[in-house]
């Protein structure tokens, strides 16, 4: 990781050096060749156009701007929330065996990003991994709750918005230290690698409000920031792809 200090405002800029997030699920995706894929946060499809597997893609406004069908042999679109697919909608109607892999890419605030976990563990089988996206911000402008770029100091980053979705890691860790997790520098800000996946657990379910309310006062600032990152042992994403070809 690089670290430096905006010579303009004093900010420090924590940069990832790792695969580009993208070009490392082509490479994931040719390896591991799942079956199932579902995905929250959609957006113009650059991740979802990857997987050559059935899938499924949930996102409340495409804007959908190329090819995401491919060679799959099945696409679910949903415009909805996730919160209402989940609600109104069973993964098990199209995925009977278990989704393979899941991307959690959808509203980069804490507690959507909870439930989205929460939802998508009752669909996992054995072998399920379940990535997150935006765990690990750059500079701590960019985890502001509510999106305002014009008040951003650093502009190189100003457009980038991580929100609060970081506290994710510290919850799964207090809350759920059972799960195997792989914190990747893919660039620009992360993923998250969940693997050993409980479809039974209730943990996170029943202890929701109160996770919620521990981690609603929390913020990430610029001295909170570099304790964050002494506390994280990342793995370089091509090292993880190199283990999963032994």
């Amino acid at each position: 990781m690089k670290v430096e200090r905006n010579a303009v405002d004093g900010l420090e800029r924590y940069e990832l050096e790792g695969e580009q997030y993208l070009r490392f699920f082509e490479k994931f995706f040719e390896l591991r060749k799942p079956q199932s894929y579902f995905e929250i946060g959609v957006n113009k499809g650059k991740s979802l156009s990857i997987p050559r597997c059935a899938s499924v893609g949930v996102d409340p406004g495409f804007i959908v701007d190329r090819e995401i069908i491919g060679n799959k042999p099945e696409l679910h679109l949903f415009q909805l929330t996730s919160d209402d697919f989940f609600k109104n909608k069973d993964l098990n109607y199209y995925f009977p065996s278990g989704v393979d892999v899941a991307f959690l890419d959808g509203m980069h605030v804490f507690e959507y990003l909870l439930r989205d976990f929460i939802n998508i563990e009752r669909f996992v089988n054995d072998s399920s991994t379940v990535f997150i996206h935006d765990c690990l911000p750059i500079n701590a402008e960019m985890t502001e709750r509510d999106r305002r770029p014009s008040l951003r100091k650093d502009a190189k980053y100003k457009s980038h918005w991580t929100g609060d979705v970081w506290k994710i890691i510290p919850a799964l860790m207090k809350y759920r230290p059972e799960l195997k997790l792989s914190i990747l520098n893919c660039r620009p800000t992360g993923l998250v690698v969940v693997n050993g996946l409980d479809r039974s657990s209730k943990i996170l379910s029943e202890r929701y409000e109160d996770i919620v309310a521990e981690f609603a006062g929390i913020e990430m600032t610029s001295d909170s920031i570099s304790e964050f990152y002494s506390n994280l042992e990342l793995v370089d994403s091509d090292d993880f792809l190199g283990g999963l070809k032994t």
